[in-house]
Order: C-alpha cells, then structure tokens, then sequence
C-alpha cells in the first residue's frame, strides 16, 4: 500500500510541476537555435568538468524544464526528470523533438570536429617535443 502512495505522492508531484512551468519556455530551442554557441557553452562547461557527452534532443529539454523547475523553486532531480520526460513525450509536437534532437546532433558534430582536431594538435607537439628533445637549440644548453 505504501509503494502505490509513493506513486501516486510522485506522480502528483510531476502533475503540479507541469501546472507551474511556462511550456513556452521548455519548448524553446536553447541559444536560439544556434548549434555553434551552444557547442561553444557546451565546450566551456567540459573545460570545467573535464568529461564530454554527446548531449540528446531531450538532453536539452531536460536542462530548460531544470531551469524553469528551479525558478518554481522545484528542485527534487527525480521529479524534475519525470516531468522533462512526460514534457517531451506529451506536449511537444513530432516536429519539436526533431527540432530539438537535430540541434542536439549538429553540437555533438561541431564539438567532435573540435575535440578531433585539438586531440591531433596535441599528438602532433607531443611528437615534436619528442623529435626534438633537446636539440630544438642546437643543443645549447640553458643552464
């Protein structure tokens, strides 16, 4: 009986966040659909954290409805991704989650080409310092 409650406690839960978010703002595309600044805030974050993730379409959903949860002052994790889910799944139209996950693959596909070519820079010094040692000055010793 205490785990049908439960569910029910948390399925209200997600039905009265629904009720206090603005949709517009969840359904709005971040960073007016611009796919390069958002790989670019994207790629600042990893520079913080140091892990990149290919981020999904309902990925970006899922951070708007965290936003407008948090300015509900709504801040159960749990409830605010069942309510993203029940948002994708229910309120936006097939259009709007290609829109959202065509934005999703566009920075996943800027963000590879970036980290690709500065991993490769990052070889090639390797392999420079590596050639060259010491010799770069015609081993002149800076004692």
């Amino acid at each position: 009986m205490d785990e049908q409650q439960d569910e029910q406690d948390e399925q209200q839960q997600v039905f009265n966040l629904l009720n206090l978010i603005n949709d517009n703002n969840v359904s709005r595309l971040p960073y007016n659909n611009n796919a390069n600044d958002l790989a670019i805030h994207i790629r600042n974050d990893v520079s913080m954290t140091g892990v990149f993730a290919s981020i999904t379409g309902e990925s970006l959903l899922r951070q708007n409805m965290e936003h407008e949860a948090h300015l509900n002052n709504q801040h159960n994790q749990h409830i605010i991704d069942l309510a993203a889910d029940v948002f994708w799944n229910t309120r936006l139209s097939y259009q709007q989650r290609n829109q959202f996950t065509n934005l999703a693959n566009d920075v996943n596909d800027i963000n590879e080409i970036h980290f690709q070519a500065s991993n490769d820079t990052h070889i090639r010094i390797y392999q420079l310092d590596d050639q060259h040692g010491s010799d770069i000055f015609g081993g002149i010793g800076f004692n």
